[in-house]
């Protein structure tokens, strides 16, 4: 994977490599209460924590993310106020290369414990076909969506975690959408997959 984090929404996370002018998602040049990382400079600043294997590079501006080995591993930004309610991301993210089968699998998490590495994930999947799943760390796979990602093909990712979001209808607590990056497509006007999984385990 290969990324650029800015700092956007409610504890939102948003990671690009650059922005066009088309369509770009609603938060560009709003003013929003969240996080950013241009990821200038050879090293990643010192708010971020690796969580499990540091498999983390920073070169040209973009955040490179190599294979790793242990589960889970993820890199957090690690600063005070975080929202341990509410969180969601905005990722623009490219896979250059991607093995197949169970074990492949990166993407955008939220609500990620520090100390266990274990959140809720939205991961590219290649699994007997390339999707979109949802992953509660070391607990359960979650609804997969039929979407055909293709390698070196640019993504927005939102995910976002809201435990029974009263906006939603008070049932469902995780939400994603992801659409292609090229300029050419708006971001869709409804969430695409969403996820009730407080039923029947614990919040992260």
């Amino acid at each position: 994977l290969k990324c650029r984090v800015l700092r956007l929404a409610g504890f939102l996370l948003l990671i690009h490599a650059q922005a066009f002018a088309q369509q770009l998602p609603i938060d560009v040049s709003t003013v929003v209460d969240g996080y950013q990382d241009d990821f200038d400079g050879t090293s990643l600043n010192p708010n971020w924590l690796v969580a499990g294997e540091d498999v983390y590079s920073v070169a040209s501006g973009m955040l490179h993310i190599s294979s790793a080995n242990g589960d889970p591993n993820h890199l957090l930004y690690a600063v005070p106020g975080y929202d341990d309610t509410v969180q969601e991301v905005l990722a623009r993210i490219r896979v250059v290369t991607f093995g197949s089968g169970d074990g492949p699998r990166g993407g955008v998490a939220v609500g990620v414990d520090p100390g266990s590495s274990q959140g809720i994930n939205l991961h590219f999947r290649d699994n007997g076909g390339r999707s979109m799943s949802y992953l509660d760390d070391l607990r359960s796979w979650g609804p997969s969506q039929g979407f055909v990602w293709q390698p070196d093909v640019w993504y927005w990712l939102r995910i976002r975690q809201e435990p029974d979001a009263a906006s939603q209808g008070g049932v469902d607590d995780v939400f994603a959408k992801i659409w292609q990056a090229d300029g050419t497509e708006a971001e869709p006007a409804s969430w695409q997959s969403i996820w009730d999984y407080t039923s029947f385990r614990a919040t992260r």
